[in-house]
């Protein structure tokens, strides 16, 4: 990565990025994160560094809609097609760039993903893939464990 960023195009593309997702912050967020995530599973492995890198400007909102777009993904492709889904490989590989400097933002992301599953069932509100959240959440972390985060 940092021989990329030594790059003055590369550095000047990723900090115009950044500036347009400074932009969209507080109107359309999803979908840039969407668009970004999109082009890292074109690109993937090689994109995921990009989005991690904006993703380290704007940690909590990255992460979370990160997370977000993939359980979208997840829920829209049922638990049998994800088996090898590079969406949620560039998820992984995301989150594996981020965690070395936000590994706390990532563990409270998931933890508030988790919570909102317990307030949902504690709560009795209806939602058509509840039981998706925690099936998402085990098979990130198999996904994270056996590797795919590192072959990036």
């Amino acid at each position: 990565m940092q021989q990329w960023m030594s790059c003055r195009a590369t550095r000047t593309l990723i900090d115009i990025t950044a500036q347009c997702l400074q932009c969209l912050m507080h109107s359309d967020t999803e979908s840039c994160i969407k668009a970004l995530l999109d082009t890292s599973v074109i690109h993937s492995p090689y994109f995921d560094w990009v989005v991690a890198h904006v993703g380290s400007c704007f940690p909590n909102t990255v992460i979370t809609r990160v997370l977000s777009c993939g359980l979208k993904d997840f829920c829209a492709m049922g638990y049998e097609h994800n088996v090898k889904n590079p969406k949620l490989n560039s998820v992984v590989g995301i989150l594996g760039h981020l965690a070395g400097s936000h590994f706390q933002d990532i563990r409270k992301a998931l933890l508030d993903l988790f919570e909102v599953s317990l307030l949902y069932k504690l709560y009795c509100v209806y939602i058509s893939n509840l039981s998706y959240i925690m099936c998402y959440i085990i098979y990130l972390n198999n996904l994270f464990l056996s590797g795919v985060w590192k072959k990036t």
